[in-house]
């Protein structure tokens, strides 16, 4: 219910704001359990690739921390987020994980692991792949442009750019066998082609404007 009425609000915000703009729909299949996996910038991510793919609604870990947060924790939750520590190996985010894809649904995951405040991408984790292998299902790469912009370093009020979302080709994890670091290499090259930049930290043009 939270998860419909977001989109119903953020929707028409984010379009008159930002101008979202989405592309690849087509890769996003909606019979298949997936990991979305996308470049992140903005804690603003989660909700703009969730708003671009509803009504399939995705689940996503979220940093342990928020849920210290009064209220906070219960929003992101009834929102399909659930705490992973960050500190080390989290086994129990892990397992549940592996639960939701194996249920037959999706989630939304971030291959550099944190958010990247530089120019271009970070370096790809073996996260993503590992439990993409596990669950035996395909990762679906994910582009996002100028929502980096939205709150730079130093920025004391948003900015509104022009938001894109792009969605990749589907890498199917079951071609890797268990090649965590090629499956990984691949991700990473594809969300690089998709935002129009490298892993090294080329900027793309989009993000200079």
């Amino acid at each position: 219910m939270l998860y419909t009425i977001a989109y119903l609000i953020l929707t028409p915000v984010f379009k008159l704001l930002y101008r979202l703009e989405v592309s690849g729909l087509e890769h996003a299949r909606e019979d298949a359990p997936a990991i979305y996996a996308a470049n992140h910038k903005s804690y603003l991510d989660p909700i703009i690739v969730g708003l671009s793919l509803y009504p399939r609604r995705l689940n996503f870990m979220a940093k342990a921390e928020l849920w210290k947060i009064p209220v906070l924790g219960q929003v992101i939750g009834g929102l399909n987020a659930f705490p992973v520590n960050r500190q080390g190996f989290d086994r129990k985010a892990v397992v549940k994980a592996l639960e939701i894809l194996r249920g037959g649904k999706s989630m939304l995951m971030f291959p550099e692991g944190t958010r990247i405040r530089r120019p271009g991408l970070g370096d790809g984790l073996r996260g993503v792949a590992a439990i993409a292998l596990k669950a035996n299902v395909r990762v679906i790469p994910v582009g996002i442009v100028g929502a980096g912009r939205v709150m730079p370093d130093g920025a004391r009020i948003p900015r509104f750019p022009k938001i894109k979302i792009r969605f990749g080709r589907p890498i199917e994890s079951a071609d890797y066998e268990s090649d965590q670091e090629g499956l990984t290499r691949d991700v990473m090259v594809e969300i690089g082609r998709l935002t129009g930049c490298e892993s090294l930290g080329v900027t793309p043009e989009e993000e200079m404007t």
